[in-house]
């Protein structure tokens, strides 16, 4: 992925979950995938209350450990796992 290009990404999380916020940085870890740190841009949520859970939809930049570590009080960092897209049968 190429650093100046945004990522779509959407991000589910239970509804009691703090709420993802522009400037938050997101840790992607996974077996398949190799672990990534993320600068978040944009936000939008979509609330499922029959599943108990927020969808975030987020565009974010790639980003560093490093920035990360350095990010401000008001920046959170949020683990996410990554999934795989085939569906089982």
């Amino acid at each position: 992925m190429d650093a100046d290009k945004p990522k779509s990404l959407y991000i589910d999380v239970p509804s009691w979950h703090p709420p993802i916020k522009v400037d938050d940085f997101l840790i992607a870890v996974g077996k398949l995938k190799t672990n990534s740190v993320y600068h978040v841009y944009t936000v939008k949520s979509k609330v499922r209350p029959d599943k108990r859970i927020i969808r975030y939809y987020v565009k974010v930049f790639k980003s560093d450990l490093i920035t990360c570590l350095k990010r401000e009080e008001t920046q959170d960092i949020i683990t996410i796992q990554w999934y795989s897209r085939d569906k089982k049968s």
